[in-house]
């Protein structure tokens, strides 16, 4: 008889549709991929606020064996040009921010036993906000709110524009 290897029920996809070959010892749909590991995306934070004309960098680190790694905005291929993404996929990077480049961002890594999916929201601000105490105190930086992970600089040179909340 031909030697046979021994399954563990509820280990793979086909494995708990009980599509167990009898005498083959592998599971049916798997093509000869015993011993491959599905995908399984490690990932950053979502949502992602970026500033405009600011780089933003997205990474999706997948394991498995062998991930291919692909990216969507919006549930489509990305545009060629507007992004450059690393020569494994893992990394997807906006030289540029801008308000069209907000949307759902997803990262998919797919492989003959499985696939997964990190979606990231990015959010694209036109504005950067400098909260000052009192004109003498420009040393004072702020943080929006809204956003308390963000906080907020202003590049040099920065213009000064003076108002108040609620006048």
């Amino acid at each position: 008889a031909a030697p046979t290897a021994q399954l563990e029920e509820g280990r793979g996809p086909a494995a708990s549709h009980g599509q167990h070959l009898p005498g083959w010892g592998g599971v049916m749909g798997l093509g000869g991929c015993a011993g491959q590991v599905p995908p399984r995306i490690t990932a950053g934070p979502s949502p992602v606020v970026a500033v405009t004309s600011e780089a933003v960098t997205l990474r999706c680190d997948a394991t498995g064996s062998p991930p291919e790694v692909t990216w969507l905005k919006d549930g489509d291929p990305l545009p060629a040009g507007a992004t450059s993404i690393s020569p494994d996929g893992s990394v997807l990077r906006i030289p540029q921010a801008a308000p069209s480049d907000a949307g759902r961002y997803s990262c998919v890594a797919s492989s003959p036993v499985g696939e997964q999916t990190k979606h990231y929201l990015l959010n694209v601000s036109g504005t950067r906000w400098l909260w000052v105490l009192s004109p003498g105190d420009l040393g004072f930086w702020g943080f929006l709110s809204a956003c308390p992970s963000w906080v907020v600089r202003i590049p040099e040179p920065y213009s000064r524009q003076w108002g108040c909340d609620g006048c």
